[in-house]
């Protein structure tokens, strides 16, 4: 029994381990996927709005409110309009982070702490780029957060896996346990006419099966010898009875020659 519960309580659980993986995965790529297309859609509600300020008017001021959209964003670091030459122009720092460029050998940046991204202000990349930077420290606590349900999760599981298993186990324990029984009974007893109780039609059954005719076959070997002893018991007595009527026989035959020869000599 405990071995069953154990191994339906591994599988389940490597079940919901690799299922509650595969959705950890899942949320991870589609958050990352959705901070992307958020912060693209920032880049460009800047960007047509900085399309109306040429840089080259040196207009700060006004391109340093258009960055202010990136206040009500709580996990926007940084934000920047860069020239065409690369240097910055007007910048956003939240909470006055020193704002510190990667390098722009591809539009997006994901590392495990952060997203960045690099987007032209109009079809030209002559005419200037957007950079924004966003932490990813909600994925973590997001990852905690689904952490802590899968722990919770797993552990209801066990509770209900092992309540389950304990009542399933027994459709394949229960003949196995009679089974056992019958062959203790058995080796105690030497009594080959018990029988085991067939109650399925699977595996188990066909054990029973094939245990019930090795013990019939003993039964019956144990039947015979037992009548050939008996048999050859009777036999044996008769003979001895045989025997011991011979014997008397000549000894009544040795009593008569005897008392022949005393008769004879007596006359002589």
């Amino acid at each position: 029994r405990r071995k069953l519960n154990l191994v339906i309580m591994m599988t389940s659980s490597v079940a919901l381990i690799l299922a509650c993986t595969v959705f950890l995965a899942y949320d991870r790529y589609t958050y990352r996927q959705t901070r992307r297309d958020r912060l693209e859609s920032l880049a460009n509600i800047i960007a047509s709005s900085s399309a109306t300020v040429p840089l080259t008017q040196n207009d700060v001021k006004s391109t340093q409110l258009m960055l202010q959209i990136l206040t009500s964003q709580q996990d926007i670091v940084h934000g920047a309009i860069l020239m065409p030459d690369g240097s910055v122009f007007a910048s956003y720092q939240r909470d006055g982070a020193p704002l510190e460029l990667p390098e722009r050998d591809a539009p997006f940046h994901i590392t495990d702490q952060e997203i960045s991204l690099f987007h032209p202000i109009s079809m030209y990349d002559d005419e200037g780029t957007i950079f924004l930077r966003a932490d990813l420290t909600e994925q973590q606590k997001r990852e905690d957060r689904f952490a802590l349900i899968v722990l919770l999760i797993l552990v209801g599981s066990f509770v209900v896996v092992y309540v389950v298993a304990s009542g399933v186990q027994r459709i394949i324990s229960g003949p196995i346990l009679q089974l056992t029984d019958v062959a203790r009974r058995v080796t105690e007893n030497r009594d080959y006419s018990v029988r085991a109780v067939k109650t399925t039609e699977d595996e188990v059954g066909i054990l029973i099966d094939g245990f019930n005719d090795m013990l019939a076959g003993i039964h019956d070997r144990d039947v015979a010898l037992q009548k050939a002893k008996d048999e050859l018991e009777l036999r044996v007595e008769e003979r001895t009875r045989d025997l011991v009527s011979t014997n008397e026989e000549l000894k009544r035959e040795v009593r008569e020659r005897e008392r022949t020869e005393a008769a004879l000599k007596e006359r002589d």
